[in-house]
């Protein structure tokens, strides 16, 4: 089938259109915002081809996704399996990187167990392995601490309210209310007054058992310096409620560890080089300074390891993102950057028939990348893939097989099919804002 057909869409502002996409083509839909491209392109394209993909599957392989309702079209037709590279920031655990989620930290690794100077395993280099974690920060490259600034107002008392936190900012907190009946720490001296031994023990104090001799009162507690305590509550952010990021994110600063440098590995490691250089010293590099590196190693046991990588890193690159490191932790990127990370990486794989759906890829790429973009667009084009995206950029539209205009307005004044045609057609259509834009007569 030569072509994807939408019959009757509906589904928010379309005004019952008809629309045709050709396969193995590159196609933009173009428009003013609201105009109901994205519609197309997400909620229809997008979500019936992973709907019907899921479909497909066996009941026990899908028990367990969520189901996904069918757009608001009459018929359908031409569709594969589809992949939506949206710009939504990823979200993961600190131990997802850059370099894991592309799968280049794992060549990495695999180059290390090879021809590193000590012949560790794989596993050696792996931060998300007990074998390579780093002790003190788990394998997350980066350390906790409590700004005490934020922490404490020096200036009042613990009866006033001196620490900034839920459980101990009033005198009457379970906490609090313990360690003031016990008399251990004075509460009516402002806290610059307090003794050194006396801030010592309420904010540093290892787990110790407070008492308190008076009947009707808890007899005995275990009580955790302050400091110690929040750590432990927000060392692994996987486990933090949104109650406790609230009451502690304004608390921590998180620096990078003072161990392994931010590197995540400990020092065995570490200790292994290639060309003088640890495992920790690549993950760290930018990217475009990393495949400068990696291009030096000259082993032959690692040329087809060495030859991925530079492929994979020159992706990265190609996208616009050379300046971002593996170790780059993937909660930290923007939207934009996280939708790069997962272009490159669809680029190392070798799938065919498959409809690739992208919402705005220019969106915070620099002017210079854009003909990257296009080339990597044109690649996945040429493996026989259908290319569909979203985007407002002229030197796509130019570079496109197919031009798909809606319109003309935005909302109710949208939802209609104004043009569809190559780039030279549509510039030739005088019913088109995209067109005259692109035949310069008309600037935005």
């Amino acid at each position: 089938m030569d072509n994807i057909k939408i019959v009757g869409a509906k589904v928010h502002n379309l005004k019952n259109i008809d629309i045709e996409i050709p396969r193995n083509k590159i196609t933009c839909f173009v428009g003013v915002s609201g105009s109901g491209k994205s519609t197309v392109a997400t909620d229809i394209v997008a979500a019936e081809g992973q709907r019907q993909y899921l479909e497909s599957l066996s009941t026990f392989a899908t028990r367990f996704l969520r189901k996904k309702d069918r757009p608001d079209v009459d018929r359908i037709t031409g569709l594969s399996s589809t992949i939506l590279v949206e710009q939504r920031q990823m979200h993961g655990s600190p131990r997802s990187t850059v370099g894991t989620t592309t799968e280049i930290y794992t060549y990495l690794r695999l180059l290390f167990s090879r021809i590193g100077s000590k012949r560790l395993s794989a596993g050696h280099f792996s931060f998300n392995n007990p074998k390579g974690a780093c002790k003190t920060c788990k394998g997350t490259g980066i350390d906790v601490i409590v700004d005490l600034e934020a922490l404490i107002n020096p200036e009042r008392t613990l009866e006033e309210g001196a620490i900034n936190h839920p459980n101990y900012c009033r005198p009457d907190t379970r906490m609090m209310n313990i360690l003031k009946t016990t008399g251990r720490v004075p509460f009516d001296k402002p806290v610059k007054d307090l003794s050194q031994e006396d801030v010592q023990f309420l904010l540093y104090s290892p787990h110790t058992t407070l008492k308190n001799a008076e009947q009707g009162f808890v007899q005995s507690y275990s009580w955790e310096g302050i400091v110690p305590r929040i750590i432990k509550r927000t060392k692994d952010l996987r486990g933090v409620s949104k109650t406790k990021e609230k009451n502690e994110g304004n608390l921590r600063k998180a620096t990078v560890c003072d161990t392994c440098r931010g590197s995540r590995l400990n020092e065995t490691a570490l200790s292994s080089t290639i060309n003088d250089n640890s495992i920790g010293y690549y993950a760290n590099l930018p990217i475009t300074k990393l495949i400068e590196e990696i291009r030096e190693i000259s082993d032959p046991l690692a040329k087809n390891v060495v030859d991925k990588m530079i492929v994979q890193l020159q992706a990265l690159i190609d996208v616009g993102i050379g300046y971002v490191s593996l170790n780059r932790t993937v909660n930290t990127l923007s939207g934009g950057e996280a939708q790069r990370v997962k272009l490159a990486r669809e680029l190392g794989v070798d799938l065919i028939e498959t409809i690739y759906v992208l919402d705005e890829p220019t969106s915070g790429l620099h002017s210079r990348d854009t003909q990257n973009l296009v080339n990597i667009l044109q690649r996945l084009r040429d493996r026989q893939n259908t290319v569909v995206v979203v985007e407002h950029d002229a030197t796509i539209m130019k570079n496109s097989d197919q031009i798909i205009e809606l319109g003309p307005g935005a909302g109710r004044f949208g939802g209609e099919l104004v043009c569809n045609g190559t780039p030279e057609e549509v510039a030739r259509n005088e019913h088109s804002p995209t067109g005259q834009y692109l035949g310069r007569t008309k600037t935005t």
